[in-house]
């Protein structure tokens, strides 16, 4: 890995050579660094990495005034992401950009808080290359581990491997090993999956867990709540019926980053459903389950259910059962 970004002169002189007409970079200009469009060769060396310039906006000014044309931009991680997200909403033109990408010094990562962070312990570039190795999209990651998992943050509607991101908007967003299940980690097997596929080097064997001491502006405190054990009131069916499901598993049905992308199924078929009921204060005031209040959230999470619900499936027939509608504030 270029780590002092020697790659950028070169790569930029390229694209120049390629018919580029102009690389979008930073350039110290009487004493103020600033952007700066490099149309020669025997400028780039005078590339400046640091400080930090968004360029998203700057691009996108730059391509809508001078239509047709194509620049290079040397760009940092989050830029370059930034201008991605452009291409997707197609605000621009992907053909008419190119990345030189910046390699950021652990001190920019610390100032910029990156959520993807290239210096140890971790090395992880967020590149996602042992994710998208196949250009033809024909295997995924997880085929690099043979072992089979179910996924917790799925509530067990969906798998995952021993070597895996534990949810979606994990911080910073990198892989970790299940020690627990890990074949090279329990010394079950010399398993070398992940370690073969990291292109990166970013796959530590020798890692043991330890706490770290950090300096912090503010803390959030979350006691959080504990959830009732549907199990408990056996008549309901959870447990016996496939599609009779808790509100955290229904929640992660519905969710775009769930097993099922958002798509409304039945667990026992995998069929749209015609009608859905909620069944409201299972174990509420209950004191044989020991619970003699009402939790307060659950006439909220449930019309917000039923109402994405219908979103997803405009002719399904929703139903609410309950004992006391009780809703509170948001």
């Amino acid at each position: 890995m270029d780590t002092n970004n020697t790659h950028i002169p070169s790569q930029a002189a390229e694209l120049l050579t390629n018919g580029y007409d102009g690389v979008v970079g930073l350039r110290n200009r009487w004493g103020h660094v600033g952007p700066y469009i490099f149309t020669r060769k025997d400028e780039l060396g005078e590339v400046i990495v640091e400080p930090r310039y968004p360029m998203a906006m700057l691009v996108r000014n730059l391509l809508k005034a001078e239509h047709g044309k194509k620049f290079g931009v040397v760009a940092r991680g989050c830029d370059i992401r930034a201008i991605k997200e452009l291409i997707e909403d197609n605000l621009l033109d992907a053909e008419s950009v190119a990345f030189v990408g910046v390699v950021c010094s652990e001190e920019q990562a610390a100032e910029c808080n990156c959520e993807k962070p290239i210096y140890e312990p971790t090395k992880c570039t967020g590149c996602w290359e042992c994710v998208e190795k196949c250009p033809e999209d024909a295997i995924e990651i997880s085929s690099c581990c043979p072992i089979v998992l179910p996924n917790e943050f799925d509530e067990g509607l969906a798998s995952r491997r021993a070597i895996y991101v534990p949810y979606p908007q994990a911080v910073p967003r990198t892989y970790l090993r299940d020690a627990a299940h890990c074949l090279k980690l329990t010394d079950k097997l010399d398993c070398k999956g992940c370690s073969n596929i990291c292109k990166a080097e970013a796959v530590i064997h020798d890692d043991q867990s330890r706490q770290e001491e950090i300096e912090v502006g503010a803390i959030v405190v979350v006691p959080g709540f504990e959830r009732f054990l549907a199990k408990q009131k056996y008549d309901f069916g959870y447990s016996r019926y496939p599609d009779v499901v808790s509100s955290v598993e229904f929640e992660r049905i519905l969710s775009a980053s769930g097993p099922f992308a958002g798509h409304v199924k039945r667990l026992s078929d995998g069929k749209e459903p015609e009608k859905i009921a909620f069944l409201q204060c299972i174990g509420s005031r209950d004191i044989t389950c020991r619970n003699g209040y009402c939790s307060s959230v659950c006439c909220m999470y449930a019309i917000k259910e039923a109402v994405i619900a219908k979103e997803h499936l405009k002719e399904v027939d929703v139903t609410i059962f309950f004992m006391d509608l009780r809703a509170f504030g948001k």
